[in-house]
């Protein structure tokens, strides 16, 4: 429980204060840098704990120690701009309200809420068990070609700063999707192990895309003051993809087989490209400036 109080709020805070230090095009390779960061560690994490477990099962629950010496670097040296004005609790949330009933927000909120889906639904649920069943490989093999994702999301995650330069950030997300979509379909016609690296390196692909460009429209879209909230929002809509994903997709399962589990995947990041049509501008303008 304490562990989850206190990592609930890194995922926000750290979007937060990348938000609050640095600006438009630089914003843009930060967000990038993070995702990539976050994407690399999220592919080490697995056999770092699974080689301290070979000493004793416990090691890997030390591993959160290592927070405590970079909590107090931050709070050392990291300087942090603080907000204008100071709201009361009643502002605070009427501004929030006002946020949430923004067409924009509630478009990106879905997006997010929809990658997660199919993350934790259709990939890190249910890849495993495909691999097992059709390639009859070990749990260690599956881990290793599940991590894929996040090597070619961190890679592409890298780029986006530079990609933004030459196409909207409108356009990299509506990108995103036809990569996810497109490795979702193809993940049950794999017919060798190491084929399947393809599509799960495509839907890779739009994660890596797809994160840090909701992350910084969002961020371009709220004001200093509300940031936190918004990206808190953003984070627990997080949150409910990965509680519904492995839930729609149980049902997904026992009326389609787990074939059918990627083809639902697959419409789902379909129907986000019209989503994002309808909901997210070419020129993003934040919600001060409206």
């Amino acid at each position: 429980v304490f562990q989850g109080i206190g990592a609930a709020s890194l995922g926000s805070l750290n979007v937060t204060i990348i938000g609050d230090l640095y600006h438009r095009q630089q914003r843009t390779h930060v967000m990038g840098y993070n995702v990539s960061v976050q994407s690399i560690a999220t592919a080490i994490y697995p056999t770092l704990g699974g080689f301290l477990a070979l000493f004793a099962w416990y090691f890997p629950f030390y591993l959160p120690l290592l927070a405590i010496p970079v909590g107090v670097a931050a709070l050392i040296w990291l300087s942090v701009p603080k907000a204008e004005c100071l709201l009361t609790l009643r502002e605070y949330f009427g501004q929030i309200w006002h946020i949430l009933k923004d067409r924009q927000v509630a478009g990106l909120f879905i997006i997010s809420t929809a990658i997660f889906v199919m993350l934790y639904g259709a990939i890190i649920t249910y890849l495993p068990f495909l691999l097992i069943s059709a390639f009859l490989v070990d749990s260690f093999i599956a881990g290793i070609v599940v991590s894929f994702i996040s090597v070619t999301s961190a890679f592409t995650a890298f780029l986006v700063g530079n990609l933004i330069r030459r196409y909207s950030m409108k356009g990299l997300l509506m990108a995103a999707f036809p990569f996810q979509a497109f490795g979702l379909f193809l993940i049950p016609f794999a017919p060798h192990l190491l084929i399947i690296l393809i599509p799960v390196g495509l839907f890779g692909v739009g994660m890596g895309l797809a994160i840090p460009t909701t992350q910084n429209l969002l961020v371009n879209l709220a004001p200093m003051e509300n940031r936190a909230a918004v990206m808190s929002l953003n984070g627990l809509v997080l949150r409910l993809g990965q509680t519904l994903g492995p839930l729609m997709m149980a049902v997904v399962l026992s009326a389609l087989a787990l074939p059918g589990v990627y083809f639902i995947g697959a419409l789902i990041a379909l129907a986000l490209i019209p989503v994002v049509f309808l909901t997210v501008p070419s020129l993003n303008r934040s919600m001060k400036e409206r």
